[in-house]
C-alpha cells in the first residue's frame, strides 16, 4: 500500500508543483486523475473468478482547457496510467487489454469542466470467453451476490452521501487524491485511513490537524464496529458494515 501512497503523492506534488505555474487551464490534472479513477470503479464488471474494468478512456475537454493541457500531456498521461493501474493492482481487479487515455476536444464541454468515457477493449481474441461470462451490477446486487468489493462504507450524517471503504487502504482527507473526499476546511487534507485487514476495518489518524473520533473519544488506530460515529475534524460520519446494512 506503500507504493500506491508514493505514487498518488508524487502525482499531486507534480500537477501542485510545476503545473501550478505553467498550467491555467480551470480544470487542473489532478482532479483529471481523480475522476478516471473513479469512473474505473464505477464502470467494473463482475464475473465469478475476477472483477474487469476498462483500459480505454477518452476525457472531453473544454477548447480553452484542452489547448492548455496538450503541451504537458506527454508528461501527464503516464503518472494517470501509473495511478490507474496501482488503483487496479491495489483493488485485484483485471484490464482485459492495454491502458490508453486520450484527451479530446469538445465545444459541448464547459471550461472547468469534463466528461469522461470508457470502455473494455479485449487486447486478444482468446479474453472474449472471459468478458463473456461477466455482467455490469450495482453495488446492491454484488452485496446480495456476495461479490461486493467494499466491505463497509461511511455515511455523512450531514447530508447523507457514502463513501465506500475498499478491501485494501482507503485514504481519507479534503485533498482531491483521497479515496473519500470530505471538503471542509476542519479536516487535514490527507486526515486519517481506513484499511481492510481480516474481515474487520481498522482506522487510523495521520497526524491531523484536529483529529479523529469513534464515539467521542479521540483516536489514534481503533477498530471500526457497525454503528460506530465517527468524526473527521467536524464532520460527523456513521460506519456501517455492508454485510449488516
Amino acid at each position: 500500500m506503500g507504493l500506491l501512497r508514493d505514487l498518488e503523492d508524487r502525482l499531486e506534488k507534480i500537477v501542485e508543483g510545476f503545473f501550478s505555474r505553467a498550467f491555467q487551464a480551470k480544470i487542473q490534472p489532478i482532479e483529471i486523475a481523480k475522476a478516471l479513477g473513479a469512473k474505473l470503479e464505477d464502470s467494473r464488471l463482475i464475473g465469478p473468478n475476477h472483477i474487469y474494468v476498462p483500459n480505454q478512456f477518452v476525457v472531453k475537454l473544454s477548447p480553452p482547457d484542452f489547448d492548455e493541457i496538450l503541451p504537458y500531456q506527454k508528461a501527464i498521461l503516464p503518472e494517470f496510467e501509473t495511478y490507474l493501474r496501482n488503483i487496479a493492482e491495489r483493488e485485484g481487479y483485471t484490464f482485459l487489454g492495454p491502458l490508453k487515455i486520450v484527451f479530446e476536444r469538445s465545444a459541448e464541454v464547459k471550461p472547468g469542466r469534463m466528461e469522461i468515457s470508457a470502455s473494455i477493449e479485449e487486447g486478444k481474441p482468446e479474453d472474449k470467453a472471459k468478458i463473456e461470462k461477466t455482467q455490469a451490477i450495482t453495488i446492491a446486487e454484488a452485496r446480495q451476490s456476495d461479490l461486493a468489493f467494499s466491505p463497509a462504507y461511511l455515511i455523512n450524517l450531514e447530508n447523507g452521501e457514502k463513501g465506500y471503504l475498499s478491501m485494501g487502504l482507503t485514504r481519507i482527507g479534503r485533498s482531491r487524491s483521497n479515496d473519500i473526499v470530505i471538503n471542509h476546511p476542519s479536516v487535514s487534507r490527507f486526515h486519517a485511513e481506513a484499511e481492510y485487514h481480516q474481515g474487520r476495518i481498522y482506522l487510523r489518524d495521520l497526524d491531523s490537524t484536529n483529529g479523529t473520533q469513534v464515539n467521542g473519544k479521540l483516536i489514534k488506530e481503533k477498530r471500526l464496529n457497525d454503528g460506530d460515529v465517527v468524526i473527521f475534524g467536524g464532520v460527523k460520519f456513521e460506519f456501517r458494515e455492508v454485510a449488516r446494512d
